[in-house]
């Protein structure tokens, strides 16, 4: 009952315009006109879909064999996760003594977050989909399933509503219960995140989360005014 792995490692346009239509007479013949429809649908989306050539990617079925690729790929992302976690840590430790700099600090890193997902889903979508092979098993079935072959469906909803956070958390002063919206919103994605394993550079979105709960209007107390 997995998903099927729509994602193919190969070089671009790896089905020809023959190969194309015997995969269409056979799958069709006995279909109604719905199914082939969809079908078709199919295909055009496993055409256009490559992935770069990347060693570690496979189909990670079982929690063992996600540990195996972790520990594989671990050396090569370990420079991106000891900055993400360091970074993690000093934010953190700053929310304790000027929490207002701290949010300010990360409105200015969401907008940041937000150009980069937008600018990459324009020219390279499928460059999330090669972080999959981190996440665990439960993840994965749904990064490397029909649901996830367009990511640029979901990761620029998420692109726009970096954006919007990182504005309310650099600029906003009057309106706490936007501040909270944003807050929220953040230690929820922040938390999601825990499931995309190293390639999130676990656990620095834990901190993160922490510091968006340090960062909380309620929490600030004496400082509410300021923040």
């Amino acid at each position: 009952n997995t998903p099927e792995l729509y994602i193919s490692n190969v070089h671009p346009n790896p089905v020809s315009q023959k190969e194309l239509h015997q995969q269409t007479s056979i799958k069709t013949k006995h279909s109604s006109k719905l199914v082939d429809a969809i079908y078709q649908k199919y295909i055009k989306i496993k055409m256009t879909i490559v992935l770069r050539e990347f060693d570690s990617f496979k189909r990670v079925t079982s929690w063992e064999e996600w540990l195996d690729v972790t520990k594989a790929t671990f050396p090569e992302y370990f420079p991106n996760w000891v900055v993400s976690n360091l970074l993690g840590l000093l934010l953190l430790a700053i929310a304790f003594y000027i929490p207002a700099f701290s949010r300010k600090s990360w409105g200015l890193l969401m907008i940041l977050a937000s150009v980069v997902n937008a600018y990459m889903m324009a020219t390279d979508p499928t460059c999330y989909i090669e972080f999959g092979v981190l996440a665990v098993p439960p993840m994965q079935r749904f990064i490397y399933s029909r649901h996830y072959a367009r990511p640029e469906l979901i990761v620029l909803p998420i692109a726009i509503c970096q954006f919007l956070i990182g504005v309310e958390l650099l600029f906003d002063e009057r309106f706490p219960r936007l501040r909270k919206i944003a807050l929220g919103s953040l230690i929820t994605f922040f938390i999601g995140l825990v499931f995309l394993g190293i390639g999130s550079a676990f656990p620095s979105s834990l901190l993160y989360a922490l510091t968006m709960a340090k960062c909380w209007p309620k929490l600030t107390k004496t400082k509410s005014k300021v923040d």
